[in-house]
C-alpha cells in the first residue's frame, strides 16, 4: 500500500504539467519541449534533458547556471 501511495504522489504533478512541442529535427531526431515553463531537450525517445543557461553574477563572482525558460508566444 505504501509503494502505491508513493507511486500516485509522484505521478500527480505530471497530470497537471503543460506540455508543448517547441521544436523538432528530422535530420538529429532531437526534439524541444516547454514543460511548465522551462526547455528541456530529448534525442531520438530517449530520456529528456534540462537546457541550462549561464548567467553573469551582478556581483562579479563568475557565472551561475539557471534553468532556460520558455518564451511564451
Amino acid at each position: 500500500m505504501k509503494k502505491l501511495l508513493l507511486s500516485i504522489l509522484f505521478l500527480t504533478p505530471l497530470a497537471y504539467s503543460k506540455v508543448n512541442v517547441i521544436d523538432y529535427d528530422a535530420d538529429t531526431k532531437i526534439r524541444t519541449y516547454c514543460i511548465n515553463g522551462f526547455v528541456f531537450t530529448q534525442y531520438d525517445k530517449t530520456a529528456l534533458v534540462q537546457v541550462m543557461s549561464e548567467t553573469y553574477r551582478r556581483d562579479g563572482g563568475g557565472t551561475v547556471l539557471l534553468p532556460m525558460g520558455c518564451i511564451n508566444k
